[in-house]
């Protein structure tokens, strides 16, 4: 999508549709026509529109231009929120193109700045826009949905016009980073296998001067990866070890390494999963694709930051090769896990990457992973569990996903969980020895391989990462969660 803000005070020639974001109550539109003012104050005060968040009041105008009038509440002024920001401007573009609209021009109230930069506005706003004109058609015959090609703001000389247009260049480079993430989540296994997600993080690397190392089968055996061999063993795609390094700060500082858990589809295993809704497991791989994402934005960026980027990626399918609960794992640093359970693999292989991340000796470590359901039942699908052994680093992780629209949780990690991972035939199990928290469960045993003094925080994405129906503001299935929250912390570091 191209975005441009505009001063002029007069709509672009050809633009069939204006969106129009109003507060509940009274707020300044001082662009507006007066037609288009006249209809919001009589809709208001008719009652047929309050403005409430996410409300929309569609006005057709047969035989006139603009032939489409899209009013999209955004609430009270005080209660306002980067989310709800993003979200509606999500909500205006999805009702332009249920109109078969494929250009519109925005207006937003002036008093938005009293409580959000006017950087982030443009950032919000011009991610909201892309994000909500998402579809995943790839496999769709016939003709394409209309999606809207260019938006127009509107500001007035009160703007920062600057200010806004630097925020929307990065809103809508991290929203076609997550883009990219919600592909290749929504893509099918039999498309998007270990080897697909490789050559993605070369094309990143190769377009943004990257440098990306790809570990094949026998070179996990020599890195002596124990978990990934052990998951992969099933399939007869080869596992891949995704490394990626963008070394553009300062030289010899310690970089901050992401790591996403990239299983291409997860059967379970012999502990086989449900047929109910396995279909979905094509998107387990979506912390993988987040940080291979964040890669892509970071680049683009060129974000003055030393990070690098770990994504073990295999996938998890039954066979006669398959690895079986009660097998023992050795890991490269000498840890030995007993499998109870072959569909708690993603720990496993994120356990490699762990012990792997120690060789750059990173000042912080963040990974991403799809891991629990039971994270769904902790909190919904309305927040990112984070889990972490520092509270700096898990109040900046929260703070970050307020901005970028991404909402977290903090999680406990209390000690008996610890205690709970524990093996009497190896030095851990991958499962709780009892029932209950299963979320807190996993964040233990990867905190078992977090090197002691690293600051370390672990993002269970398994109830956000995915929509099972499509709702106001976005699509059915991959949401790419994750991108902008690694992006914009990192943009801070």
């Amino acid at each position: 999508m191209t975005i441009k803000i505009d001063t002029k005070k007069s709509l672009p020639k050809g633009v069939r549709g204006v969106v129009v974001l109003t507060f509940s109550d009274k707020s300044t539109q001082t662009w507006l026509p007066a037609n288009i003012k006249n209809i919001l104050e009589k809709a208001k005060k008719s009652g047929a529109y309050k403005s409430k968040k996410g409300e929309t009041l569609v006005v057709p105008q047969f035989g006139k231009k603009p032939e489409w009038i899209f009013f999209i509440g955004i609430g009270d002024k005080q209660s306002i929120t980067p989310k709800t920001l993003q979200t509606c401007s999500s909500i205006a573009v999805r009702s332009a193109q249920s109109k078969n609209i494929n250009s519109i021009a925005l207006s937003i109230p002036e008093e938005l700045k009293k409580k959000i930069s006017e950087e982030n506005i443009g950032e919000l706003v011009a991610k909201g826009l892309e994000l909500g004109s998402y579809s995943y058609t790839a496999y769709k015959s016939g003709k394409k949905p209309t999606i809207v090609k260019s938006a127009t703001i509107f500001s007035t000389k009160e703007w920062n016009v600057s200010e806004l247009k630097k925020g929307a260049r990065t809103g809508i480079t991290i929203a076609k980073a997550t883009n990219i993430a919600r592909d290749y989540g929504n893509a099918p296994a039999n498309v998007v296998t270990p080897q697909v997600l490789a050559d993605l993080a070369k094309d990143i690397g190769k377009k943004n001067k990257q440098k990306v190392t790809i570990l094949n089968q026998k070179q996990i055996e020599k890195e002596k990866m124990g978990g990934i061999l052990g998951v992969t063993a099933g399939s007869i795609h080869e596992a891949k070890f995704i490394i990626m390094e963008h070394m553009k700060g300062k030289k010899g500082e310690a970089p901050i390494v992401i790591i996403g858990k990239g299983i291409t589809f997860d059967s379970g295993g012999i502990s086989i999963k449900p047929s109910n809704a396995m279909d979905e497991m094509r998107y387990d791989m979506s912390g993988g694709g987040a940080v291979l994402g964040a890669m892509k934005a970071i680049g683009e960026l060129n974000l003055a930051v030393n990070v690098v980027a770990l994504v073990p990626a295999t996938e998890n399918v039954p066979s006669g090769t398959s690895y079986k609960p009660g097998d023992i794992l050795t890991y490269a640093d000498g840890t030995t896990v007993e499998v109870m359970n072959t569909d708690a693999e993603g720990r496993l292989i994120l356990g490699d990457a762990l012990i792997y991340s120690r060789k750059y000796k990173p000042k912080v470590v963040i990974d991403l992973a799809t891991l629990t359901g039971a994270t769904a039942v902790a909190l919904g699908d309305f927040a990112t569990a984070i889990f972490s052994n520092d509270t700096e680093l898990t109040e900046n992780l929260i703070k970050v996903g307020e901005q970028s629209g991404e909402k977290m949780w903090h999680m406990p990690i209390p000690e008996q969980y610890s205690e709970r991972v524990k093996s009497k035939f190896a030095d851990l199990r991958n499962t709780s020895s009892v029932p209950g928290g299963g979320a807190s469960t996993a964040a233990a045993f990867l905190k078992a391989f977090v090197k002691k003094g690293t600051t370390w925080a672990h993002l269970d994405i398994a109830a956000t990462a995915w929509k099972m129906a499509e709702t106001q503001d976005s699509a059915a299935g991959s949401t790419g969660v994750g991108v902008s929250t690694l992006v914009e912390y990192i943009k801070k570091a």
